[in-house]
């Protein structure tokens, strides 16, 4: 069966094997990057974990790669593990506006990021330039909570731009936010392939 076959099966089903799901992952742009390897996927999990629950995969795709020479690097650079429990200081609104920026594989031209994080004052902002205009857009503080404006606000500034690709999320059931950036037609094929609920980001 070709991996399009997925496509057009129900939407429940999905390949069983990691190599085939990510097979059928590669056409939306949300493969492994160059150099990443299943076996370093399953340092951290093993196959009958990925069998037993399929957000799992997604989950690992978008965290760093955890022991190894690799340690640190990104096992796909189009979807990001968002752990929104991050915001302690200066640098951390830097830190998810730079992950958003790698989403789009540069196709945004995000430069001079800066941030000031005043969690006992309660105050928060991040700026960047976007090609030749400043953004700059306060962030509301709740202890060490991450405001989800400025992803949303990220996500409708790719819109803007007109851009071709859009920023889904799915629901991971925990304070984890799952980010994959796919092109307009595709969220119902990566619905189709992982059998999960992927809706766009607003």
């Amino acid at each position: 069966m070709s991996i399009f076959d997925w496509f057009k099966g129900p939407k429940n089903k999905t390949p069983q094997s990691i190599e085939d799901r990510l097979a059928a992952l590669a056409p939306l742009g949300l493969g492994l990057n160059a150099g990443r390897t299943v076996a370093e996927l399953l340092e951290s999990w093993d196959r009958e974990a990925f069998d037993r629950d399929p957000i799992l995969l997604y989950l690992s795709l978008g965290s760093e790669v955890e022991v190894g020479p690799a340690q640190g690097e990104q096992f796909c650079d189009r979807m990001w593990r968002f752990d929104t429990e991050c915001v302690t200081g200066s640098g951390d609104y830097v830190a998810i506006i730079n992950n958003l920026s790698r989403l789009l594989s540069g196709e945004l031209q995000i430069s001079n990021v800066a941030d000031s994080v005043e969690i006992d004052a309660g105050k928060a902002w991040v700026a960047f330039d976007i090609g030749s205009d400043r953004c700059h857009w306060d962030a509301a503080v709740n202890d060490d909570w991450a405001d989800m404006s400025i992803v949303t606000r990220f996500a409708a500034l790719l819109e803007s731009r007109g851009s071709e690709r859009r920023i889904a999320t799915v629901d991971t059931d925990g304070q984890d936010c799952l980010l994959a950036c796919i092109r307009k037609g595709d969220l119902s094929k990566l619905r189709a392939v992982s059998g999960l609920d992927w809706k766009w980001l607003s």
